[in-house]
């Protein structure tokens, strides 16, 4: 426990992100370490069948089969059939959606219409978790009298 307020007490002296701990009482800092998404998000591979979902409860998964067989743009046509592709393989669980290759064809999907910027979003939004302060730290959840003890460590 002794690393972890020495932690926290490095981050209430610095306040890197500026939250103004220095203004608040015990109770509101704890809040503010434990407020969602005060942290920095934490990237990781997107699930292809959250994927996949997404893009069938957004109507889009029909149109990507339909532009696979009879698109026009043969590159948005080829970002089609690896998306589907992705869907049907079950050796891949995972990918990295903001990979340059993947980024590609997000970009070839958009630029034909068949997904919108919101769309695009929301897939994207799949790689990214929002963490607390405290989370980002290791500290896990921080109580209240945990930021009284780091304030006198």
């Amino acid at each position: 426990m002794g690393s972890k307020i020495a932690i926290l007490a490095a981050e209430l002296a610095a306040d890197p992100m500026g939250l103004g701990y220095a203004g608040m009482t015990d109770a509101e800092a704890a809040a503010a370490l434990n407020a969602p998404a005060s942290g920095t998000p934490l990237q990781h591979d997107v699930d292809v069948g959250a994927l996949e979902r997404l893009l069938a409860a957004e109507g889009v998964l029909l149109a990507l089969r339909d532009y696979a067989a009879n698109g026009a743009d043969p590159t948005a046509q080829q970002a089609c059939r690896e998306m589907l592709a992705l869907f049907d393989s079950i050796n891949v669980d995972a990918f990295n959606i903001m990979h340059p290759r993947a980024q590609a064809g997000l970009d070839a999907l958009q630029a034909a219409g068949l997904i919108t910027a919101a769309q695009r979003q929301a897939a994207e939004a799949l790689a990214v978790t929002p963490r607390t302060r405290g989370e980002e730290l290791g500290l896990g959840r921080v109580m209240p009298w945990q930021v009284e003890l780091a304030r006198n460590f």
